[in-house]
């Protein structure tokens, strides 16, 4: 007679199996040669297979990383996604919502960006952009390092005015003279 504890975790065992068998997976693979049916040859886990993108106008080529998508266990649905933005829009387009070009702001704003961490999640740059109370719009890069609780800063931003002329700001001006050799 089995015991009614092994039979409750082996039914049990069979449930999480099934369901295991429905859940969507993403992994990655190595685009290894590109068809003529719009379909990719990718490599994964030592095999190919042929597999369409989506979006359907994306840029992949032979060589590239892409994930593999397989909705709810489905291999016959499985396709490819590109593994980075370039590849899936072209250029990287951002809309920042506090900054406004047409118009001067009346205290300077310093919009939302790209932010750069270390693998402890601590901010070492960024890129954003910048609307200045002076007219100036622009972009503004920067590094950061914290040391003895004092946050150090080396940025350059790179600003158009509403008149058209160009100018650069610089935090540390001996620093980027020196670097250009021109002390």
């Amino acid at each position: 007679m089995r015991n009614p504890a092994q039979e409750i975790i082996e039914a049990m065992q069979i449930l999480i199996d099934n369901a295991m068998k429905k859940i969507t997976s993403i992994n990655s693979g190595i685009i290894t040669a590109i068809n003529n049916n719009g379909k990719y040859s990718v490599k994964h886990k030592g095999k190919i297979n042929s597999l369409p993108a989506y979006p359907k106008n994306v840029k992949i080529s032979s060589g590239d990383n892409v994930l593999i998508i397989t909705p709810q266990g489905e291999n016959n649905q499985s396709f490819i996604l590109p593994n980075s933005f370039n590849n899936m829009y072209g250029n990287i387009a951002s809309t920042d919502r506090k900054i406004d070009s047409t118009s001067t702001p009346l205290s300077d704003i310093i919009g939302d960006g790209f932010v750069i961490n270390d693998k402890n999640d601590v901010r070492v740059g960024y890129i954003k952009a910048i609307s200045l109370s002076t007219g100036e719009d622009g972009i503004e890069f920067s590094t950061i390092k914290n040391i003895n609780n004092t946050t150090y800063y080396n940025t350059v931003g790179l600003f158009i005015d509403k008149n058209g002329n160009k100018t650069v700001k610089i935090s540390d001006p001996t620093a980027w003279k020196t670097a250009l050799g021109i002390s």
